[in-house]
């Protein structure tokens, strides 16, 4: 019985992965949290320059495009596609193949219109996510509508007891993003690999994430503390753990949904 999330084979562009075989998301056990992060490593020491020229073109393009505040929601399209391109050049360099620079944009040639739509899905869910979480202090009288407008205005001067509210708007605010982030994290190589559709890649990513909970608050935990090691020589640790950490959303789908996959 062929697996519906593989790729057609008449597909020139479609990308496959060797030997290995989509399955639903197995539930892992917590060592794998560290697994994520060490194989993700050994993938970035393969080519630690080019890994390192990735990321800083990705970041000159999120931060320029930032900058502009009416371009910076095209990052919400533009994100998924890089972050495809990046899987992919995980998968090249899991295949014993060369990893280039122009690997962050392979994107682009597969399955782009699908990343396009994750990010779409993705910008969808955080706005919700800010009205969501407005609604129960403008119904309880905490706040106005305005009042919540003024937090995106920078000449606004809160007062303590808006200081306060803002912190629980934006605690709420971080909850309701959990889900969101688990929806997206191990989409792009769902999609960018096997073609899978975006709103399935999104629900598949989910479940996985759902499944792995502990295993993901060790990979957390490790990379809290990581990230304080990185910052001590003026950041300069940021340019292994960056690519680290975007390495390991492959290492994580490869554990996790290629069922044959060594333990």
């Amino acid at each position: 019985m062929t697996n519906p999330y593989l790729p057609p084979e008449s597909n020139p562009e479609t990308i496959t992965v060797a030997t290995s075989q989509l399955g639903m998301a197995r539930k892992l056990s917590a060592g794998f949290g560290w697994r994520w992060i060490k194989d993700a490593f050994n993938l970035y020491m393969q080519s630690p320059l080019i890994w390192i020229a990735i990321m800083l073109v990705w970041l000159v393009i999120v931060i320029g495009l930032s900058a502009l505040p009416f371009l910076s929601i095209i990052m919400y399209v533009l994100g998924p596609i890089l972050t495809g391109g990046m899987m992919l050049g995980c998968l090249a360099l899991d295949q014993n193949e060369s990893l280039t620079v122009s690997h962050l944009f392979k994107g682009f040639k597969h399955n782009s219109a699908q990343l396009a739509a994750l990010g779409i899905i993705e910008l969808i869910g955080f706005v919700l996510v800010f009205i969501v979480a407005a609604l129960p202090f403008i119904i309880l009288g905490s706040a106005s509508t305005m009042d919540f407008m003024n937090l995106f205005n920078p000449e606004t001067i809160p007062d303590e007891s808006f200081i306060i509210l803002i912190m629980m708007y934006f605690l709420l605010v971080l909850a309701l993003e959990i889900p969101i982030i688990m929806g997206i994290w191990f989409a792009p190589s769902l999609i960018a690999i096997h073609d899978i559709k975006a709103w399935a890649a999104f629900k598949l990513s989910f479940r996985a994430c759902l499944s792995n909970l502990i295993p993901f608050l060790i990979y957390g935990l490790i990379l809290l503390v990581f990230s304080f090691i990185a910052m001590i020589p003026v950041g300069l640790g940021m340019l292994v753990l960056l690519p680290v950490i975007m390495i390991s959303m492959y290492t994580g789908y490869k554990t996790i949904f290629l069922h044959d996959s060594s333990d």
